[in-house]
């Protein structure tokens, strides 16, 4: 199974690495496909040998080779994770791919970077933009889409390499809700992303009588995932100074 995905590692990685432990489990091989931001260069390598050097490939170059090796791999079905830094085309290289393998493909969609390269929904003042009309939408990601692209040709092409998949995969019901309002002669089935079980021994704190109440956070909390909500508790603690202490872990 081939899985195509971004460079960017976070979440994304993290589940297709363990989507390819099940796939490995049951006799299947994963190789993985992403891509040099900002360039034509593309790395290919395998979960069972992730310690060689990984291929490397230029699309407008060596395309043909990279076609081969699959071939040589016996890639049987592809996974899209997502289609984030690679070049603008991509999609349509995607479907001609797959198209010149004789297999289907599938897609995950880990955010909504389908219909809107802003990826999370949150526009320039940094909070959930409401998913307004698409008017509104061209102004706020000006600059951000490739040259003569609009956002209606964005969700156009994203419609069609959606429309030709042979499954498409949402983590949730809300995430299927939205897109089914964007494409909505499309199914979305919910698969929530797999969490393998870790034994973890429970340790209940107890805090002591005088002492802070200590809150942790895990994780990279950046803008969309609530930093400004989380500075305004942290300085509302510190304000009416409340036996508060945050510490954030990540």
């Amino acid at each position: 199974v081939l899985h195509v995905l971004h460079a960017a590692g976070g979440g994304i990685e993290k589940h297709v690495r363990e989507l390819a432990g099940y796939l490995d489990a049951s006799g299947w091989n994963s190789v993985l496909l992403w891509p040099d931001a900002g360039t034509l260069m593309v790395h290919l390598t395998s979960i069972r040998l992730e310690h060689t050097p990984n291929l490397i490939y230029m699309l407008d170059k060596s395309r043909g080779e990279l076609f081969d090796v699959l071939c040589q791999l016996d890639v049987v079905h592809v996974h899209v994770h997502t289609l984030m830094d690679f070049p603008p085309d991509a999609a349509e290289k995607v479907m001609l791919l797959c198209a010149a393998l004789g297999v289907s493909y599938d897609v995950t969609l880990h955010d909504y970077y389908w219909i809107c390269p802003r990826v999370n929904l949150v526009d320039s003042t940094r909070i959930y933009c409401g998913e307004p009309p698409v008017s509104i939408c061209e102004k706020c990601v000006a600059g951000l889409l490739p040259e003569d692209a609009t956002v209606a040709s964005w969700r156009s092409i994203s419609g069609l390499f959606l429309t030709r998949a042979r499954r498409l995969f949402v983590p949730d019901s809300d995430v299927a809700r939205r897109m089914v309002h964007y494409f909505p002669d499309l199914t979305f089935e919910k698969r929530p992303h797999p969490e393998p079980a870790i034994p973890m021994q429970g340790l209940a704190a107890q805090r002591k009588p005088g002492k802070p109440l200590r809150v942790a956070i895990i994780g990279s909390v950046t803008d969309v995932k609530g930093l400004a909500l989380l500075r305004q508790c942290v300085v509302d603690a510190a304000a009416r100074k409340l036996p508060i202490h945050f510490v954030i872990i990540g």
